[in-house]
């Protein structure tokens, strides 16, 4: 095996990585919390990566073996990391932005109850 073909592995790992280690760093707590629903996200996408055969049959592309590890289960493997890596951002950060929807709601509405509680003063009659 040659070094050509971790290219679409590198690539893959390269664009994706940081991107991941950057939501895992700073949200670490929320993705821990929703452990199971990322989970489940993830498979669903790594699932639907087994659509790509069809392409494939059609030739409507094809995967240079050069560049791959050439390790087939319908398609290569490394279009399986790609859904499941893609799968796990896009979970990832639709938790964090709706987690960070739900904190500006609790502030604002936090706000408001605390404006209704105070006592409004009545004008002095002389």
């Amino acid at each position: 095996m040659k070094l050509t073909n971790f290219i679409y592995l590198f690539s893959i790992l390269l664009f994706t990585g940081p991107i991941i280690l950057k939501l895992w760093r700073r949200e670490s707590k929320i993705l821990k919390r929703y452990e199971w629903v990322v989970i489940i996200i993830v498979a669903m996408g790594t699932c639907w990566a087994a659509f790509d055969i069809f392409s494939l049959r059609w030739n409507l592309w094809y995967y240079y073996p050069a560049q791959n590890l050439n390790i087939r289960f319908g398609t290569v493997l490394e279009t399986y990391i790609w859904a499941a890596v893609v799968s796990f951002i896009i979970a990832a950060v639709t938790l964090v932005y709706a987690q960070s929807l739900d904190r500006k709601a609790v502030q604002t509405n936090a706000r408001k109850n605390s404006k209704k509680r105070q006592p409004k003063l009545k004008p002095r009659r002389h």
